[in-house]
């Protein structure tokens, strides 16, 4: 579960109040009804902390149309900034009541003299309600409350009983997909149901968007009834330096893999229900970060005016478990990270999604090493079905000359500088002024033949500059597995990095978990690195 009500917000102006959710540090979602024009101020409160802190509005859909949403950032220095996750959804089948809630702070539960009061509110959502006008409907589980019940000023009969609540996050999945925000308590529902807007329409505008990219908040969206199959990297409030090398973090800008991005673009937008691609080479070489980069861009919609939901499927899902993945009605895209040691799943899958022509399309991107005995196994069992659908794209190295190493280093320095203020290092550093003051190493070596290599040195190097220099020792050593990697050898010179199966346990200062998987088996998070 979402640890919820630390990102419950009550927003107020001089003439109006509502709800809103917390989706970054110091950005709220809200009801544009809510707020004033752009650049208007509002008040912010949090239901874990009552003081109100001073926002202002920088994005602002229509009032009361087809977009009222709008995201505030809090400008309040004093604002306390908190670590947050928001995953999007969207409903991916037509199966009515996929439970959802809504927490937020109607006037119906606030009393004189008392706090500010919540409430959290539970029901169903059917996506054929409202399909054709883009909206969905929040059925409430609970019978709906009166005014007499209530105590409600006969002055206030004609306010709705819900008043406040517009701006609600709507949240399915245990609370842990974002799939709209409340706007309306439903007319002729005698109060028994809201209306929401949905998060893919508020993906569709571009400025949108642009607030979410410049705060740092994923645009893509999961598919909300397939939550339990998701594989989901746990949130740390303050990353590890190591981890800042994970690549669904997308820590260095995604560059240099433009016609590998435009295939895969052109593989999804192709016409056919079902196609599969796989996407094979070493360790290291970034196919992970590619998989994010498709997942990434898919958030908009493509040349057909799709709108695509993206899983990564977690690789202890069962076969049963994944049934209902047949019962979708979206265009989706399956990521299968570590494909060759899924076989059951992905036959399993093949045999779910394999659909008639016209079909809603679903694609498989198989992220994997080498091609081999699995693909064999996987084809037998399926009738050679995967064959039939599947490209195949190697993906070779990035960066083979030195020169290139040499720019993906400084790259990936300044990236990591401007990332690294947020994690968990030994003491404060100016970052941005280390990075640019390192020169670069020799990378000349077969050992620098991968994107996460030269990315680890860089990491390495920048947490390297902000100690001094220890003593030598002779003679050096360095212990991979189990124990530390030194900053330097006895003879002054780095070691080279790990391949791909080699583990260092910890920087020897810095008290980082370098991120490499066991020799005996691939890792078990399927997302350690940028591989």
């Amino acid at each position: 579960m979402v640890d919820t009500a630390p990102r419950i917000t009550r927003i107020t102006t001089p003439t109006s109040n509502g709800s809103g959710y917390v989706i970054a540090p110091r950005l709220v979602l809200t009801g544009a009804h809510v707020v004033p024009e752009v650049g208007g101020q509002v008040r912010v409160r949090t239901a874990t902390d009552h003081r109100p802190y001073t926002g202002a509005v920088i994005w602002r859909g229509t009032p009361k149309g087809p977009d009222d949403a709008a995201l505030v950032e809090v400008t309040d220095p004093d604002w306390t900034e908190r670590a947050v996750t928001t995953r999007w959804g969207r409903l991916v089948t037509t199966a009515p009541r996929t439970l959802c809630e809504v927490w937020g702070f109607p006037d119906l539960v606030q009393r004189d003299g008392r706090a500010v009061e919540t409430a959290q509110l539970v029901g169903t959502v059917a996506p054929g309600n409202h399909f054709v006008n883009h909206r969905h409907v929040m059925d409430l589980s609970d019978h709906p409350p009166n005014r007499h019940q209530h105590g409600f000023r006969q002055q206030e009969q004609g306010r709705s009983l819900w008043a406040g609540l517009s701006g609600a996050a709507m949240r399915c999945g245990d609370g842990q997909v974002l799939v709209g925000v409340v706007s309306a308590d439903l007319e002729h529902r005698d109060h028994a149901a809201l209306e929401i807007v949905p998060a893919y329409v508020l993906h569709d505008d571009p400025g949108f968007r642009k607030v979410l990219a410049e705060h740092g908040v994923s645009q893509v969206l999961e598919p909300a009834e397939l939550t339990h199959l998701a594989h989901s990297p746990r949130p740390h409030q303050r990353p590890s330096p190591a981890s800042l090398l994970e690549a669904h973090r997308r820590v260095v800008d995604f560059h240099g893999r433009e016609q590998v991005m435009d295939t895969l673009s052109q593989w999804c937008g192709d016409d056919g229900a079902l196609s599969a691609m796989v996407l094979y080479g070493p360790g290291g070489q970034g196919k992970t970060r590619l998989g994010h980069e498709l997942t990434a861009r898919l958030a908009r919609p493509d040349a057909q005016e799709r709108r695509w939901a993206t899983l990564w499927l977690r690789d202890n899902a069962t076969t049963e478990e994944l049934d209902r993945i047949k019962d979708t009605t979206a265009p989706l895209l399956l990521v299968l990270d570590y494909a060759e040691t899924r076989t059951a799943q992905l036959v399993r899958l093949l045999e779910l999604c394999d659909r008639p022509p016209g079909s809603s399309p679903v694609r498989l991107l198989l992220l994997v090493r080498t091609l081999g005995e699995w693909w064999e196994q996987v084809n037998t069992a399926t009738g050679h079905l995967l064959a039939d659908i599947t490209q195949q794209l190697a993906l070779p190295p990035m960066a083979p000359r030195t020169v290139e190493r040499a720019r993906e280093y400084r790259t990936a320095l300044h990236h990591l500088a401007r990332a690294l203020p947020a994690a968990r290092t030994p003491g404060p550093a100016d970052w941005a002024q280390i990075a640019a003051d390192l020169t670069e190493p020799d990378l000349s070596g077969s050992e620098w033949g991968t994107v996460l290599s030269v990315h680890m040195r860089a990491l390495a190097d920048l947490l390297d500059a902000t100690q001094a220099k220890p003593p030598r020792v002779s003679p050096p050593t360095v212990q991979w597995r189990g124990g530390c990697w030194p900053t330097s050898t006895g003879t002054g010179t780095r070691p080279p990095p790990p391949t791909a199966w080699e583990r260092p346990s910890s920087h020897n200062r810095c008290g980082t978990c370098w991120p490499w998987p066991s020799p005996s088996r691939p890792p078990a998070s399927r997302e350690q690195t940028s591989s």
